[in-house]
């Protein structure tokens, strides 16, 4: 159950840090289009 438990911890982790990026590059994307349209 504990190796579970890090395992759940390591996913929630790397999710966040994924989307953390994701927001960035989308959000540097975003902005030139939008100033185009």
């Amino acid at each position: 159950m504990a190796v579970f438990h890090k395992i759940v911890k390591l996913v929630k982790n790397g999710v966040l840090i994924i989307i953390h990026i994701y927001a960035k590059v989308s959000h540097s994307k975003i902005h030139p289009t939008y100033y185009l349209t």
